[in-house]
């Protein structure tokens, strides 16, 4: 498998210069010469929520349909390809469904003569070298295909400063059943090893990444769209995940799964930039998570030089300062999907509004991924207030 991370410069969504970077993409790649008529694809885009193209939240269909011409020219049959996500909530077939409408990828069964996954069946594996996770409840598409295309999108991650390649894998797991992951690993170092394990149960053989307009800010939903003008390829997931670090001006050691990789000999603490082909662009402006400013990661970098006696108190000062979900009562419409899916069910529906009981919270941030209208904020709040 190489390492090499490939990009090409594409600054909206025109088909033609979409269609012209994927091809590009895909002949510097080796993974696609495996690809043949009987080849059984896998389409794995970004389907977080209910969200149109325009509000960058998910894969774009462009990109999507751009993939798709590729793999034809290279003799896969329309029929063998499917596009499978599963998105926060309830996973059900007509959810799905859906989601696959509003987020422009419906019309591409008709267009293109490929399929969408709508059965919402799933079955659960057993990891082999799993650090923290023994097994997984995958959707079956991921463990009927020949060949997975992993198709993130260029985002930041209010619980995990980022996400790309490696953390868009989560959407093989079903539903609901995320949150369930959220509980078992709160804390984010063990969070990070688990999207790790379950990369290394489901490896996509390739990904092309969504960097056209990605997200900034208080991502993966709720943050603001804007151009970061790439596309980019990758038989590596970690290594393309580390030139977004770099490009976002993240250090990969404060993104978990990054860290998590490093550990285990995955990926290096910084991107080694003779891997990248092509021009990529370091936005230092690019706005970071609020997440991740301030006193909370501060304080977390600290306790991890501090001698372990003073650790145990370092801690309770960074649960109290760290940043918490907050519901903006004018903008929230009392539709649940925040108590839905919150893990520790900390968060109850009074008199039409939500209402997050922050002593049970775990900052897993799920509620504000999935409220379709932002009405749930990040917080930070300031030590001389507590």
């Amino acid at each position: 498998m190489s390492k090499t991370v490939f990009v090409q410069t594409v600054t909206h969504y025109n088909a033609q210069l979409v269609e012209q970077a994927v091809e590009t993409l895909f002949s510097q790649l080796e993974a696609p010469q495996m690809i043949s008529s009987q080849t059984r694809i896998l389409l794995k885009p970004n389907i977080l929520a209910k969200h149109p193209p325009e509000h960058a939240v998910t894969t774009h269909p462009i990109v999507v349909q751009a993939v798709i011409h590729a793999c034809v020219r290279r003799g896969a049959k329309p029929a063998n390809i499917l596009l499978a996500d599963s998105s926060g909530g309830v996973y059900h077939p007509s959810q799905i469904k859906s989601f696959y409408k509003t987020c422009g990828f419906a019309s591409l069964e008709t267009s293109e003569g490929i399929s969408l996954y709508t059965d919402c069946q799933s079955t659960v594996i057993q990891t082999i070298n799993g650090r923290v996770a023994k097994e997984f409840d995958i959707i079956n598409p991921a463990l009927e295909a020949d060949f997975i295309i992993n198709l993130p999108k260029y985002k930041t991650h209010v619980m995990t400063g980022m996400t790309a390649a490696c953390k868009n894998m989560f959407g093989l797991v079903p539903g609901l059943k995320k949150s369930q992951w959220h509980m078992r690993f709160p804390d984010k170092e063990r969070f990070g090893h688990m999207l790790m394990d379950l990369l290394e149960v489901c490896p996509p053989q390739m990904a092309i990444l969504d960097g056209i307009i990605g997200m900034e800010g208080d991502g993966p939903a709720g943050g603001t769209p804007r151009c970061a003008g790439v596309l980019m390829a990758s038989e590596d997931m970690v290594n393309l995940d580390l030139a977004i670090a770099h490009m976002m001006g993240l250090a990969p050691m404060r993104v978990p799964y990054l860290q998590a990789a490093y550990q285990r000999g995955l990926g290096d603490s910084a991107i080694d930039l003779s891997t990248v082909v092509g021009d990529l662009p370091v936005m230092v402006d690019w706005q970071l998570p609020r997440s991740y400013q301030g006193n909370s990661e501060s304080c977390m970098d600290f306790a991890d030089h501090i001698p372990k006696v003073f650790t145990p108190l370092i801690r309770k000062i960074e649960s109290a300062i760290a940043p918490q979900p907050l519901v903006i009562p004018s903008l929230c419409i009392g539709c649940g999907k925040c108590k839905e899916i919150c893990p520790q069910d900390t968060i109850s529906i009074v008199k039409g509004k939500a209402n997050v009981h922050h002593k049970q919270c775990i900052r897993c941030f799920c509620c504000h991924e999935v409220c379709p209208v932002k009405a749930i904020d990040i917080k930070s709040f300031s030590l001389f207030k507590l």
